[in-house]
């Protein structure tokens, strides 16, 4: 765990804004949604998502391709099928200097919540595996996992989530394969007309880093404005906005 990983990247949050929102289950058997965007760093693209369920044995598809203003591209594709016992997922990434990355994950359920496997190989060819329980609660659920690099270094996490009336709490711990460890907590709220979220990242050291982010959308239009300081106290500000087909 690191604040890079507590950091959503530009375009992940460009999809959570625009794409995301619309792109859940419904009665058709595809979906698709383009969304224009500009960021306060001065950059700009087009986003566009298809999402589509498969009309046999259950599960969906999913591809999502990103053109930027100097013309570069980057794109991923999802593929999901349900099982006798559960239901896998494999997907692949290219970015814009064409490298690949893959994540393949597999979950079965269990008596009490959900058992999960997973393996990603990154651009450098470099894996990892990990495996995590997921435990139904009363109010949430609560996990523990582990994972170990093609290097034989190893990790573990654990955290708690919990329901709220408008969103979600969730904290936990970690301890990475470079022998680093800390807490962290996150939250998400949905308001009126979109929802705010807030995250934090505690280290070995008691450093502290955090990201507050509020997104608004509607009228095919959407903007996200966010917040970060980092372990060494220096902040910075950034936003997005666009438009996207209704």
């Amino acid at each position: 765990m690191s604040y890079v990983r507590l950091s959503t990247t530009l375009l992940a949050g460009i999809a959570i804004i625009s794409l995301g929102v619309s792109l859940g289950a419904t009665d058709s058997y595809a979906k698709e949604r383009t969304a224009k965007w500009q960021s306060s760093g001065g950059h700009s693209g087009t986003t566009h998502v298809a999402k589509e369920r498969k009309t046999e044995g259950g599960g969906w598809t999913k591809n999502r391709d990103t053109t930027y203003e100097n013309g570069k591209s980057s794109s991923s594709y999802k593929d999901v099928s349900k099982t006798d016992s559960g239901w896998n997922s494999n997907t692949t990434r290219t970015g814009v200097n064409g490298n690949t990355s893959t994540m393949n994950k597999d979950v079965t359920k269990t008596d009490t919540g959900y058992a999960v496997t997973g393996t990603h190989t990154g651009a450098n060819g470099n894996t990892q595996t990990y495996t995590k329980d997921i435990t139904k609660t009363e109010s949430g659920v609560s996990t523990t996992g582990s994972y170990q690099t093609s290097g034989g270094k190893s990790g573990s996490f654990e955290s708690t989530g919990t329901k709220t009336e408008d969103g979600y709490t969730k904290s936990g711990t970690y301890q990475t394969d470079a022998g680093k460890s800390g807490s962290y907590n996150k939250s998400l709220t949905r308001t009126e007309d979109g929802y705010t979220s807030s995250g934090s990242v505690t280290n070995q050291d008691g450093e502290t880093a955090t990201k507050n982010s509020t997104t608004t959308y509607g009228d095919g239009a959407f903007s996200k404005e966010t917040t970060a300081t980092g372990f060494k106290g220096k902040s910075r500000n950034w936003g997005v906005t666009g438009t996207y087909n209704q």
